[in-house]
Order: structure tokens, then C-alpha cells, then sequence
């Protein structure tokens, strides 16, 4: 497996299928013969004073000339897509720093433009002369004679269902070479630094005990599994105070897979960038850096977008609907904010959606000990002094880890998807209120799967962690997010209930005319009246005029917002089972359709029998099964 964009022998396969040495050969007729296919030029290597090169033969009358063109040249393959579209060539050559690098090579690119390419491989170190010949160098890679066929794909990830790509390398056994063509992903933050004994002593040591660094380390593991068990996309975001560790955090989890200060990507960047940097990481985690500093007018789009797993729609040039970017990925966030504050710096009339909030989770990351987001400083004078060892033990080793696990993976990818079923479903059971509403059960999902990742990748030997360090670390992490939450029912209904209940707290006296006997005090005007209100047992009923109820439930969908009210209790519905009563009012001659509020509207928020305080049957159950 190679990349199109640097040195293969950073990460290099087992084979070369590029592999060429012109230096090794002294004389200049055990240089390779070149064979054309197509087109009437000549072309060869030679040495001109013991350099080898590319060269043009011009035949002239007296004999023949021979131009210079580049460095060597090799064209290794034909190449084309998973799908068979997307035909080109394969080249290898020497860079100006002696490393041997390759570059593929489309034939829609050298119908378009010739001089282009030859800029893009004199940008990536290939010596090519500067004089009218070196459009030659185009006809020589087009034209020349090239039996080897391989497939290239711009996506990393799974393939062929238990293959994954990497820039710079494969894992797993294909039959046909595969060859990595994204060229707007460097190699770089892939790499492999230190020996997989290094990580576990130097960096995953560290996660025991401290059970955010467990949960994030473990996200890393779990986003390669979307694809065994075809489950959504999502995001988590390590919120709190500045300076308690977050960052930390994030580049423990990224050196999972690669180099944290290249692979650790930010926020500030626009939709359409984000989208290619998620492409790029698909089937990895994607590590995004301090979500403040997005912009706020555009974050839940994004969100959405990443949660889905797809870009957007765009046309080709000839106006034809071009194939949407598609991606996997676990997103890994941080910040001072929630995405919900964030979004509002836009406007005060952006709320955030039910959507939003499954797509990317808001996690009190501060574990409230005097140590930031740490437990446990394993003896370090202080938490500085800890969170310094490990950034710089993270620079020193990372990497290594995740070619560990994905081979592991693919020894055990038959009965995977079984045995993460059951171990996550393990997890619902021991964590997740019964009664939890969809949002909950969505998200307890990717926990789970965090969870089963987590332990997998110490079950296969990775992480060096106690068998149940995962699992623990885990459900921490996920009941702190549900006490934080605060209920199980959706969030859109929570939020619908309280700005209902505070419009009637504002305005309950002042925007309702009191049905009644008239005294002084009644005896007002109501200014921007929205309804009336009658005392019934000792308390009031309000009855809103049904134009007046877009103001109490604005930003929500009218029938749904109707609907769960009534089912909360608060609209009483008719005898008929509307949701509108027939109610004789002062002021108008035959009885008027309205909504009839109880007094439920202004109940106090602890009566709600939804609260996780509330709950009987949450977190923490001892069944006796490790996730």
C-alpha cells in the first residue's frame, strides 16, 4: 500500500511492487529497455557522466539526438478505481533528496493539462528540464508499455470487507494490489513512532485509573467497528474550564493511530474543508480541536453533516450531479462550551435540535478532584506536572496501537459482530433507565460500543489496561453525561416544557383576561392578551386562543409540540379527543375553540417524575457481565 504524496519507506509494505534501483547498475546498457505502446517517440534511460536519466531520441538525417528530460521514470501500473473508473498510471521515481516516492497519474488530468502535472511532480521533487521537451514526459507515462494493473481508492478504511487501508500501507490480504490516491492526505499523520511495548508502557500505562483518558483512548478503538456493526456516526465533546486537561486528552486518544501534532485537526475551518478532512478519516477518529472556535452560524450544520456521514450534493462541470463524499467516522471534540451555547452566539432565535445533540454529545469532562479532568496523577508532584509527561510522551510514541488492533480485528472479524451485540447490549442493560426515550437510547448506543472497543483492544493485547478498566471507565463517563442531562425523556420535550412553563410564569397575570365576577382588581385592561384564564379548585386553567399558540411554543413543529403537551398532561383535550375545546368566553357571542391549559403548566420542574434522580433502575448494575 502506498501514497501518492510522500516517501513510501515511512510505513513501507511488505512488497514493492515499485521497487527500482537505476544506480545499481554500472554500465549504461544494463539501464531498463523501454517499450512503447503507443507513439512514434523514442525514449530511454542512460547516463549522462554516470547520472542516470530519462531521455527523448530525435532521429535526424546524420544520426540521432538525445534530449534530456527528467530523472528517472518509472511507470509501475495501470490503475483504476474500486469501481473500474478513475484509469491512470502508476509512476515511481527518486526525489531530489534520494527518497523514492510515487504519484498517480489520471488520464482525464493529461487530456486537461500537461503542464500542470509536469508542476505537480517538479513540486514533489522530481528533476525535470526546464526546456520545451519536458511536455515529453506526459507522452512517455501515457504511451509507455505497462503490463501490472492495480486498484486505487482516495479512501482509507475497510475494503473488500476485511481489508483496511492506511496512507502509506494495508492490512489484511487482497488479491490485487491497492494503492492509496488521496492527494489532499499527507502521510504524516499516520506515521508509526516507537514499538507497540513503547505505547502501552509510555502512554496507555496512564489511562488506568483516570477514566476520561480511558473513555477517549477507547473512542479511537471503537470507530473502526461502525463499519462490522453498521452503526451511525457521532461525535463526543470534552467540555469544561480552560486548562483542566482536555487537549491532553484528545492527543492521548489520537496516538492511538498516528502523530497527535499532525493528526489532531481544528474546528476553524469551513463546512466544505471539514468535509474533506472527515473523508480522510474515514474509519478513523476524528480528533477536532477547541469547538469555539467554529463558526457559530454554522456548527449545527456541520454537526450534521459529520454525524450523517455524507456532503454535500455538488455538480461536475458539465452540470451533473457529481457522487456525494461519504465517510465513518467517531468524532472527538473539545471546549469551554456546549454546542447548544455555541450555536446561540449566533442568534438567540438558533436553538439547538434533538438531532444535533444525538449527533455530538456534551460531556462534563472535569472529574471535580482538584486535578482537572484526572483521577489519578500516578505520584507527580502536580496535575501540570503529569499532563506535561504526557504530551511528551505522546510526541515519543503513537501509532503503533492501532495496526495492532485492526489486525486483530480482522483475525476475529467472523464472529465480531456477534460478540460486540452482546457485549454492548450487556452494557444497555446494566446502564440505561428502561424508560429511556430514543435520543438516550441512541446515544447509550455509541457509549456501549465505546465500551466494547475498549475492552476488546485489551482482550487482543493493545492497551495493557485491567480487563474491566474499560467498562468502568465507560459507564462513568456515561452516567455523568445522563446526571448531567438531568432526564431520559427527549430533549426537545424538555426543552418545550420549560419554555412553556416560563411564558405562563412571565405572563399569567398579565396577558390572560380572568373569567369571573368583576372586582378592582380584575377589573384591568390585558394588553397583547394571548388567551383567558378561570380558577378552578384552587388554582387556574388558561385558555389560549389558537393564533396565540405559535407565541408559546415558538421554534417548535406546532403538531408535535400539541401533541406532547397533551400528553405531559398540560393541554387538556376535549371530550372528542381534539386538542382544541369548545369554551364559552366574555366578549364573544358563540363559544370559541381553544386550548385548554392545565395548572400542570406551572408546576414546579422537581415534581417531573422524568428526572434521573428519579429514576429507580439506573447505573451501575452488578449482573455479573463484563462489557
Amino acid at each position: 500500500m502506498f501514497d501518492t504524496e510522500t516517501q513510501q519507506t515511512a510505513a513501507p509494505a511488505e512488497t514493492d511492487p515499485t521497487s527500482h534501483d537505476f544506480h545499481a547498475h554500472g554500465q549504461e546498457a544494463e539501464l531498463p529497455v523501454i517499450e512503447m505502446l503507443h507513439g512514434s517517440y523514442e525514449f530511454l534511460y542512460r547516463k549522462q557522466d554516470g547520472i542516470p536519466g530519462l531521455y527523448w531520441r530525435e532521429n535526424k538525417e546524420k544520426g540521432h539526438v538525445d534530449h534530456f528530460i527528467s530523472s528517472p521514470v518509472k511507470v509501475v501500473a495501470q490503475v483504476r478505481d474500486m469501481d473500474s473508473t478513475g484509469w491512470g498510471r502508476l509512476i515511481s521515481y527518486i526525489d531530489q533528496d534520494g527518497i523514492e516516492r510515487i504519484y498517480t497519474i489520471r488520464f482525464a488530468n493529461i487530456s486537461r493539462d500537461c503542464d500542470a502535472i509536469i508542476g505537480a511532480l517538479r513540486d514533489r521533487g522530481l528533476f525535470i528540464t526546464s526546456s520545451g521537451h519536458a511536455r515529453k514526459l506526459v507522452d512517455f507515462i501515457h504511451n509507455v508499455k505497462v503490463e501490472k494493473k492495480m486498484r486505487t481508492t482516495d479512501l482509507a478504511g475497510w475494503h473488500e470487507g476485511s481489508v483496511f487501508v492506511l496512507p502509506g500501507r494495508t492490512i489484511g490480504d487482497i488479491e490485487e494490489d491497492l494503492v492509496f490516491s488521496n492527494d489532499n492526505l499527507r502521510l504524516k499523520p499516520f506515521l508509526i513512532q516507537g514499538s507497540l511495548e513503547d505505547w502501552r508502557e509510555h502512554v496507555a500505562v496512564h489511562c488506568v485509573g483516570n477514566d476520561v483518558l480511558t473513555f477517549v483512548t477507547s473512542i479511537a478503538f471503537a470507530a473502526p467497528l461502525l463499519n462490522i456493526i453498521h452503526q451511525e456516526n457521532g461525535g463526543f465533546n470534552l467540555m469544561g474550564d480552560s486548562s483542566i486537561g482536555k487537549s491532553t486528552a484528545m492527543t492521548m486518544a489520537t496516538s492511538v493511530f498516528g502523530n497527535p501534532k499532525d493528526a489532531v485537526q481544528k474546528w476553524n475551518m469551513t463546512i466544505n474543508s471539514l468535509e474533506g478532512v472527515a473523508k480522510a478519516y474515514n474509519d478513523f477518529m476524528l480528533p477536532l480541536d477547541e469547538i469555539g472556535q467554529s463558526t457559530s452560524n454554522q456548527i449545527g450544520e456541520i454537526v450534521y453533516m459529520l454525524g450523517n456521514g455524507t456532503g454535500k450534493g455538488r455538480a461536475n462541470v458539465h452540470g451533473e450531479a457529481r457522487k456525494r463524499v461519504s465517510f465513518r467516522t467517531l468524532f472527538l471534540s473539545n471546549g469551554e462550551k456546549t454546542l447548544e451555547e455555541h450555536m446561540g452566539e449566533a442568534s438567540k432565535k438558533i436553538k439547538i435540535k434533538g438531532g444535533q445533540e444525538v449527533r455530538l454529545v456534551d460531556f462534563p469532562a472535569n472529574c471535580e478532584l482538584g486535578y482537572g479532568i484526572y483521577q489519578d496523577i500516578k505520584g507527580y508532584e502536580n496535575s501540570r506536572a503529569f499532563n506535561d509527561m504526557l504530551l511528551s510522551n505522546t510526541k515519543q510514541y503513537y501509532g503503533s496501537a492501532f495496526d495492532a488492533y485492526i489486525r486483530e480485528v480482522i483475525f476475529h472479524i467472523d464472529t465480531l459482530p456477534t460478540e460486540l451485540k452482546r457485549m454492548m447490549n450487556a452494557f444497555m442493560t446494566q446502564n440505561v433507565p428502561e424508560d429511556a426515550c430514543g435520543q438516550v437510547m441512541r446515544i447509550a448506543t455509541r457509549f456501549a460500543l465505546v465500551s466494547a472497543a475498549g475492552t476488546l483492544a485489551t482482550r487482543y493485547g493493545v492497551t495493557g489496561w485491567p480487563e474491566d478498566e474499560a467498562g468502568k471507565a465507560v459507564r462513568f463517563c456515561f452516567n455523568k453525561w445522563l446526571t448531567q442531562r438531568g432526564t431520559v425523556v427527549q430533549s426537545e420535550t424538555t426543552r418545550l416544557l420549560l419554555q412553556v412553563q416560563a411564558f405562563f410564569e412571565a405572563y399569567g397575570e398579565s396577558r390572560f383576561t380572568h373569567i369571573g365576577p368583576c372586582d378592582t382588581e380584575r377589573a384591568v385592561i390585558v394588553r397583547d392578551r394571548v388567551g383567558f384564564k378561570e380558577r378552578h379548585d384552587g388554582n387556574y386553567r388558561y385558555f389560549v386562543l389558537p393564533q396565540q399558540l405559535n407565541q408559546i411554543i415558538a421554534g417548535f413543529n406546532k403538531t408535535s409540540a400539541i401533541k406532547t403537551l397533551v400528553a405531559q398532561g398540560i393541554i387538556v383535550p376535549g371530550n372528542n379527543g381534539k386538542s382544541q375545546v369548545n369554551k364559552r368566553l366574555p366578549g364573544f357571542t358563540d363559544p370559541k375553540k381553544v386550548y385548554e391549559f392545565s395548572s400542570k403548566v406551572l408546576a414546579e420542574e422537581d415534581d417531573s417524575p422524568d428526572t434521573v434522580e428519579n429514576k429507580g433502575n439506573m447505573g451501575n448494575k452488578d449482573t455479573g457481565e463484563s462489557n
